[in-house]
Formats: C-alpha cells, structure tokens, sequence
C-alpha cells in the first residue's frame, strides 16, 4: 500500500512539474512578444495574474531552484496527504493575491511562493500533529535551501530581487492551511513506543508466571 502511494506521488510531482518546464520553454520560444504575466501590485491589467505568475520565471539558474524544492516538498506532502496537496499548491497560488494587494511595485514571478506554502504547511502540520516526519523533512528542505530562510525578510542589497512577499504570503496560507487540516493527515509518530514494548513485556512475563504457577500447583498435587 505504501509503495503503490509513492508511486501516485511520484507520478503527480513529476506531470505537475514538468507542466512548469513546459511553461518556461513555451515562453523562451515564445520570446519578447510574449505578454508579462507576472504579478503587478495594485495594477487592473494584472489582477488575475497570480493564476499563473507560477509558472514564470526569469531563468533556469531561478526554475532549477525552485524545482527541486517543489518536487521534495510536494512529493512529501502529497505521500502523507494525498488529495490535500493539491489544496495547498492552491493556496500556495492564490497567496499571490495578497502579493498583488500588498506587494511592492515590481513584477513577481516564480514558483517559490507555492513553495514556501508546501514548506509551512509540512512544518506546522508537523508541529500540530507531533509528527517528526514532516517537520524533519521540512527542516532538511529549508536548510538545502538556506536562502529560503532569508527569502521571508525584505533584502538589505538593490535592487530588491527576490519576491519576498510571495514568500511570506505562502508561508502565511501555509500554516492557515495546516490548522485548517490539523485533524487529516499521518498519525502521530513522536511519541515512543518503549512503553507499548513494556507492556508487551509484561504480558509475556504474566503469561510466563501463571504457566508456571499452574506448573507448580500441578506437581504439588
């Protein structure tokens, strides 16, 4: 059952993300003619932008990254969630409306806010569910990536490259999202199970007392 789950989450990670590659070459064949579709903060022409603002960015230096982010934290989530991935890579991609009413005046593009969606949503669900599994894995994504940690603050370097508003938009509807399904998911793997081997243990040595009592009483006859 298990290995039949990973599967479907391999197959999953692997289409969506290749539906992100494609957008990319599509758009590089495509070239200069092609419209902006990143998101415009507060600009009409671009509110609905932050449907696809995902799929776009600016090099592959910028979708290498932002893949094998997407691809490890969305193949963990959705091999502990299942359906609820695709919920949160939703929430990842309508936290780009808060982007475009709260974010600075500069284009913001890329996958990195679905991203950082995935990531708080698998830590706090983590923390929420005392599941060291997905705060781990979580944790072991944010420290490969360690500019993921420095990409929710405002850059003191110009110009200001990096959306860090798509960042902290993401992360935000993450943790909404984890409380939102605080009762779904993996159970509880934190607790230690020296205490079920315990009893396990004692059932053992009372089932070995009372052969050997009924022993005893048998010869004493």
């Amino acid at each position: 059952m298990e290995w039949r789950r990973l599967k479907i989450a391999l197959f999953t990670s692997t289409y969506m993300l290749l539906m992100v590659w494609l957008a990319f070459f599509v758009r590089y064949l495509w070239g200069d003619s092609m419209p902006n579709l990143g998101i415009m903060p507060r600009d009409w022409a671009s509110v609905a932008n932050f449907l696809v603002s995902p799929l776009i960015h600016t090099g592959l230096d910028h979708l290498f990254n932002n893949s094998i982010a997407f691809f490890i934290l969305f193949l963990t989530c959705f091999y502990f969630y299942g359906g609820i991935a695709l919920w949160v890579v939703l929430g990842g991609v309508v936290s780009g409306f808060f982007v475009w009413i709260f974010g600075r005046e500069a284009y913001h593009v890329g996958l990195s806010g679905v991203c950082y969606c995935l990531a708080s949503f698998l830590f706090f669900s983590g923390i929420i569910r005392k599941n060291l599994s997905l705060m781990t894995i979580s944790l072991l994504v944010v420290f490969l990536q360690s500019e993921m940690i420095w990409g929710l603050f405002p850059s003191l370097n110009e110009p200001l490259n990096i959306s860090w508003e798509g960042h902290l938009s993401g992360g935000v509807v993450g943790f909404f999202l984890a409380f939102r399904y605080r009762k779904q998911g993996p159970p509880n793997d934190s607790m230690p199970e020296e205490d079920d081997d315990e009893e396990e243990e004692d059932d053992v040595e009372d089932n070995q007392y009372e052969r050997d009592g009924s022993l005893l009483d048998e010869e004493n006859r």
